[in-house]
């Protein structure tokens, strides 16, 4: 009832009104009439992120935001990270550009010497079928720790072409069919160049023909027969082969072309050769 009278009481006041009640010990008034220190307010944690920095203590000056972060051991990791992968793609680009550039070769090579083929002209074939092995031979050295360039389409082209002119030769030269190990290039590449050396005799017949020459003719056809015979039982997927399924169609195609024009010409000139005969004894 006095307190509610007196309205707020202050803290020493109180002391004494209780000690006159009897409820406290006469010390707790020197207490009393301390001041209350005020409790601090609870910190609360920051969110903000601490990028790289070390914990912030007394008296250490924190670096600006402006200012470069301090190289952390992360960092110097990367840093040979970056080197080591500059360096290793560097070289491997420049096997790739060396390996794209001896393919070109290659195949232009090669196609210089079906031509020399088809011209007759068997020893400056010789010579630049030749020239051609040594090139695919650089190729597989080049290449031996780059598997990933080797197995591209340009490495495997030029191979095939190179198949093509070895194998083309040696129908026309009359010498054995050379294998893959031989010559030093994939099966799936060699597949395909015996497949189109096979193409290439249609031509040679053809040419034949027209110069009035049909003492090979059927050598050459039997050559493509055989040749597509051993083709055809390739049945593998194309992935593994190289497309050698479509290759094989269409050799298939220039062999029955082949078939039917050459058989045509063979009996026109038979028929030729009766009409003369009877024309020189009527």
């Amino acid at each position: 009832m006095v307190a509610s009278a007196l309205g707020p009481v202050t803290g020493a006041a109180r002391a004494v009104f209780e000690i006159a009640r009897g409820a406290l010990p006469g010390n707790v008034v020197e207490h009393a009439a301390r001041p209350v220190q005020a409790v601090p307010a609870p910190v609360k944690p920051s969110l903000r992120l601490n990028y790289g920095h070390k914990p912030s203590t007394a008296g250490e000056r924190q670096p600006r935001p402006s200012e470069p972060y301090p190289m952390t051991d992360n960092q110097t990791r990367l840093d040979d990270i970056t080197s080591t992968a500059l360096e290793t793609l560097k070289a491997k680009h420049a096997v790739r550009e060396r390996a794209i550039q001896v393919s070109r070769e290659v195949i232009r090579g090669s196609a210089n010497a079906i031509r020399a083929i088809h011209r007759n002209e068997l020893e400056r074939a010789k010579i630049q079928v030749l020239e051609v092995g040594l090139l695919v031979a650089e190729t597989r050295v080049l290449l031996k720790d780059h598997p990933d360039i080797y197995f591209t389409g340009y490495t495997q082209d030029s191979q095939k072409e190179y198949a093509e002119a070895r194998c083309v030769y040696a129908f026309i030269a009359g010498e054995d069919t050379p294998t893959p190990q031989e010559i030093g290039i994939e099966t799936p590449s060699y597949l395909n160049g015996l497949a189109e050396a096979a193409s290439e005799l249609r031509r040679y017949i053809l040419d034949s023909l027209r110069r009035d020459d049909d003492s090979r003719s059927e050598e050459l056809m039997r050559l493509m027969d055989d040749v597509y015979n051993v083709l055809v039982v390739m049945d593998f997927p194309d992935a593994l082969t190289g497309g050698l399924r479509r290759t094989t169609d269409q050799l298939r195609a220039v062999l029955e072309r082949t078939r039917g024009d050459l058989t045509i010409t063979t009996r026109q000139r038979r028929l030729e050769r009766l009409l003369a005969e009877h024309d020189t004894n009527p």
